[in-house]
């Protein structure tokens, strides 16, 4: 009896057998669709790593912007304040003007420039310059003609308010002797000029603007020149309140071939042989240099 049983249960036990075999047999075996627990750890924290640098990223990049508009901010204030103190500064100075260009018809000039008489007529201007020293921008003056510099205008201010009685001095910033030596026959005639003259020539160490303004200060001498005095470190106008007083500044202009300058009455060809230039102005010179000798 027991054995018909079991035979009859055999084939079902050996089945139940074989199917819990081969579930067990696949539950073993991996599977390459489905990632492990670990792999799926890694792959998060990978994840969280990347959000957490582009976090840090975009925090840096406002600091940076931040940063960045509080330097503009910064100087764009400091400019709004620089451009307001120049503007009051500026509204307290009186405003000057060049020199109209002469008429030629009314100074002696024909058409090209020349004077038609072989002499100025100086007479009547000797005794309004007598007695008075006048500074000289000379490398300012040099540059009334497109730029350039020209030796022979501030001779031929210098020359001129000479022969008129006046005293004058020429001051030059310290790069001039590098701008003339572009010129040999210039380099040549400043050089003499500077050795010959040094009662009548003084070279600053920088820009020759303060020393101008503190001789002016100093002896009451008028200065010509063409130049604002604007100081980039300091208000000229506020530490020289006499600048305002126009009369003691004079301006000039040079067309073609002539030199004017209204305030003094001066209205002459530019010279052309600089050392004849040099050479009367040492003659014209010796009687003044004691009196500004005395000035300096």
């Amino acid at each position: 009896m027991s054995i018909q049983v079991c035979s009859r249960r055999f084939p079902t036990l050996l089945c139940v057998t074989l199917i819990s075999c081969y579930l067990t047999a696949c539950n073993r075996r991996p599977n390459p669709q489905r990632p492990s627990y670990q792999e799926l750890q890694q792959q998060l924290q990978e994840h969280k790593d990347a959000l957490q640098h582009e976090r840090d990223r975009r925090q840096q990049l406002e600091r940076n912007q931040f940063i960045a508009w509080l330097v503009a901010a910064s100087v764009g204030g400091t400019a709004i304040l620089s451009l307001l103190r120049r503007g009051r500064s500026m509204s307290s100075r009186p405003q000057s003007t060049p020199p109209l260009k002469p008429d030629h018809s009314k100074h002696g000039f024909g058409a090209n420039g020349h004077n038609s008489s072989p002499t100025p007529d100086a007479s009547s201007n000797t005794a309004s310059l007598a007695g008075k020293l006048f500074l000289l921008d000379g490398q300012n003056i040099a540059r009334m003609m497109d730029k350039c510099f020209r030796l022979e205008i501030p001779l031929t201010a210098c020359l001129e308010i000479c022969r008129r009685g006046g005293a004058a001095i020429i001051y030059w910033d310290n790069s001039t002797k590098y701008v003339a030596r572009k010129d040999p026959l210039c380099d040549a005639a400043f050089r003499r000029l500077n050795n010959e003259l040094r009662s009548i020539v003084c070279r600053a160490e920088g820009k020759a603007d303060l020393e101008i303004l503190s001789k002016a200060h100093s002896t009451g001498a008028h200065i010509v020149s063409n130049d604002q005095f604007r100081g980039e470190r300091m208000d000229y106008y506020s530490v020289y309140p006499w600048m305002k007083d126009l009369n003691r500044f004079h301006r000039g202009v040079v067309y073609e071939s002539g030199l004017f300058i209204g305030s003094l009455g001066i209205d002459v060809p530019l010279i052309t042989d600089l050392d004849a230039a040099i050479n009367e102005l040492a003659q014209l010179s010796k009687p003044q240099i004691g009196e500004v000798a005395s000035r300096k």
